[in-house]
């Protein structure tokens, strides 16, 4: 007999060259090295699927959970159309320093060229950002595929990009096409579609952890950037209050966030979709009819679709990123 409960995995940690240790002092999490710049929470991506930390399910995969049981796990909806891998990536990201200056393709242009891959439009939740710190979205109005190339090559491609400071409790939608970069001083909660087609446009002149530069793929990236794209500089910012807000939709993917003040929130996912909560401020406990489980930030669950109902619950303020694929 099936008896879904909300799911903790093991957490899969990315050293890379600008990586940082706020997962650690942060989040808490046991983190490999002082260069952890990803924490990926729950994850379906090649070699890299996500295992179970504890319950009956341990030992599985999300993957084989998926393979097993597509309509418990992931909602009638989905399992009728034949996914043959969970459709969304959650991870933490520490940026100690700046991330390359990056775009990803939507989902025909990887599909023509992303070897398997799918596009990658992806949301962010400002965890903790440091005083002074800036994010890059999108290109200064106005921008055109030439000037972007000759600033590129002069060294100078900062002048025609979006940046702006951004503050705890933002959120940010980063649709494929959009050239982004993180800035250093910011650790985010990012949910994507699963993928991991990235192509760098600009690394600022370092090497990675291997001592070499860092591949870029500039004809593939100017293949994609949306150049006809407006001024697209504003952030949105969370709700103060308690309550709930979608900050952040498309085709693949929507952001919620859950707001507590004290209280609780209930869900009901009726076995159409499953959901994945991301605990980023406070601590509180999720309840289902077969139990209930506390979380603290830094905390993740993917919700099953055969859970029905659940309620969040918390004694304080707490807040919660609750993700999904759009009917």
């Amino acid at each position: 007999m099936f008896s879904p409960y909300p799911i903790r995995f093991k957490e899969i940690y990315k050293e890379v060259v600008w990586g940082g240790s706020r997962l650690k002092t942060l989040l808490g999490k046991a983190i490999p090295s002082a260069r952890t710049g990803e924490s990926w929470e729950i994850s379906d991506h090649g070699a890299d699927t996500s295992a179970v930390a504890g319950g009956a399910f341990t030992g599985e995969t999300l993957r084989t959970l998926c393979e097993k049981r597509p309509r418990e796990i992931l909602g009638s909806a989905l399992a009728a159309k034949h996914r043959q891998r969970f459709p969304l990536l959650l991870k933490f990201i520490d940026a100690n320093d700046t991330l390359s200056v990056q775009v990803h393709p939507d989902d025909e242009y990887a599909r023509k060229h992303g070897k398997g891959e799918s596009g990658k439009p992806e949301a962010w939740y400002i965890v903790a950002a440091e005083p002074g710190s800036r994010l890059i979205k999108g290109l200064k109005h106005g921008t055109k595929k030439d000037d972007f190339k000759r600033l590129l090559k002069a060294g100078r491609v900062e002048e025609c990009l979006n940046s702006f400071a951004v503050f705890p409790g933002d959120v940010i939608h980063v649709p494929a096409g959009t050239v982004h970069a993180i800035g250093a001083g910011i650790l985010l909660a990012e949910i994507q579609q699963t993928s991991d087609l990235t192509y760098r446009v600009y690394d600022w002149n370092r090497v990675g952890l291997d001592g070499k530069p860092r591949e870029t793929h500039l004809e593939k990236a100017l293949d994609v950037i949306n150049f006809d794209g407006r001024d697209d500089s504003a952030k949105i910012a969370s709700p103060p209050g308690p309550g709930i807000q979608r900050m952040a939709e498309c085709k693949q993917l929507a952001l919620d966030v859950i707001t507590l003040e004290g209280g609780s929130f209930e869900s009901v996912t009726g076995g159409e979709r499953f959901e994945i909560l991301c605990a980023v401020e406070g601590r509180g406990s999720v309840a289902w009819g077969g139990g209930k489980t506390d979380f603290a930030a830094g905390t993740s669950f993917l919700i099953p679709a055969a859970i029905g109902h659940y309620s969040i619950t918390s004694d304080g303020r707490c807040r919660v990123l609750r993700s999904c694929v759009p009917e």
